[in-house]
Parts: structure tokens; sequence; C-alpha cells
């Protein structure tokens, strides 16, 4: 019996011993495992947080075996990010600002041609020589009001009439084309709905509208002008007769 407790004991206390070990062993594993995950676990915080300093990381892990050395290489890489952040960042901003300095120099250009074309149509409307505009084969395009009144047609009623409708050279037997007049003013007469006819000195000018190739007619009414040269030419023939008779 004794013997038989003996070896109780001795085995109890094995037991003992061996859960010593055990417990030993297990607080070693768990010791070592947190060490070795910490950086883990802090590079994994940190880079989950919604803003990942450089600095911060860089603090935080301080090893120097491989896992501290992945670290510092994370640090570095965040830190990068950042740079290359904040210069995208500010090239968007610069980006931003160079629209806005474009739309508003766009907006004012805008504006300018816009009054630009207003005063030209103003200067147009208020001529006293007649103007119209056809395309290259002649159809009127717009006319102005001394246009309307030289030519004895509405606006309305002559833009998309031909040109050569309410015009006759008097040096020509064919119909007049304004792709063919000559480079300099010349004479014609504008041929009105009621049949009469109006002496006119006229100019044709290619211009382009709009990237569109147009034609630009100005003319004036020279009735008082004929008129006027008929009264001086009677009174020359009128001059010499009585000079003759002398």
């Amino acid at each position: 019996s004794d013997a038989t407790a003996a070896i109780a004991e001795l085995r109890t206390h094995y037991l003992t011993l061996a859960a010593t070990i055990i417990l030993a062993a297990c607080g070693i594993v768990g010791v070592l495992t947190h060490r070795l995950t910490y950086s883990i676990r802090a590079l994994t915080r940190i880079a989950r947080s919604d803003a990942v300093k450089a600095e911060d990381l860089a603090a935080a892990l301080e090893r120097p075996d491989e896992v501290g050395q992945l670290a510092v290489a994370f640090a570095g890489l965040v830190g990068r990010m950042e740079k290359k952040t904040r210069e995208v960042t500010q090239r968007a901003d610069e980006i931003a600002e160079l629209n806005r300095t474009l739309e508003n120099r766009v907006l004012e250009r805008t504006h300018e041609l816009s009054e630009s074309r207003a005063r030209a149509q103003t200067i147009i409307d208020h001529a006293i020589d007649g103007i119209v505009t056809t395309d290259e084969s002649g159809i009127i395009l717009s006319c102005n009001p001394a246009a309307e009144q030289v030519l004895g047609y509405a606006a309305a009623a002559a833009i998309g009439t031909p040109f050569a409708d309410v015009i006759s050279v008097p040096w020509s037997s064919r119909s007049f084309d304004v792709a063919c007049a000559p480079d300099k003013p010349f004479e014609a007469l504008s041929v009105r709905e009621d049949g009469t006819s109006t002496p006119l000195s006229m100019a044709v000018a290619p211009i382009v509208i709009a990237d569109r190739p147009v034609r630009l007619v100005m003319f004036r009414d020279i009735s008082d002008q004929r008129a006027l040269d008929g009264e001086i030419e009677r009174y020359f023939s009128e001059l010499q007769a009585q000079t003759v008779r002398l």
C-alpha cells in the first residue's frame, strides 16, 4: 500500500509539472504571437483609419526585426501616396482655376462679340447705302432698310430671291452674276416690282461670315446724280450754242 501511495503521489507530481510546463509554453507562445503580430495589427489598424499619416505609422512601428522593416517600408509607401495625393489635389485645383478663368474669358469674348455684332447691325440698319449679302450662287441672304427702299422689295420678300431678279447691268446681255462682278464700282439698274428701274452705283466684295463665304453688295441710288449730270450737260450745250452764235 505504501508503494501504491508513492506511485500515486509521484504521478500527481509529474502531472502537475506537465501542466505547469504546458501552461508556461502556452504563455510563451501567446507572448511571442502577440509580439510577432503586433506590427501587422498596427499596420492594419493604421491602414484602415481615415487619415493615414507616415509619422504616426513610424512612431508606432519602431522595431529592428523584419516586421519593423516592413512597417518602415509601408510608412514610406504611405508618405509617397500622401505626397502624390497632395500633388494631384493641387493640380486639380490649378485645372479648376484655369477652367474658371477660361470660362470667364469665353463669357467676356462672347459679350464683346455680341456687342460688336449689335453695333455692326445698327450701322448697317442706319446706313444710307443699300447693303445686301448673297451666297455664292447669288441668293439674297439679307438686306438693310436702305436696300429695301432702293430695290422696292421688303426684306421678307427679297430674302431667298436671286439677286439677278432685281438687278440688271446694261453692259451685259446675261443675267447679273455676283460671282463675276467687277472688282471695282460699276453701274447697274434695279428692277422694281412695278416695272420701273433705278440707276445704281454698285460694288461687290467677297467676305466670310461665320466660316461661310458670302458676297457683300453695296449700292446707292444715283438718280439725282444722273439728273444733275443731265442739267450740267444741257447747261454746257446751251453755253456752247450761245458762244457759236456770238
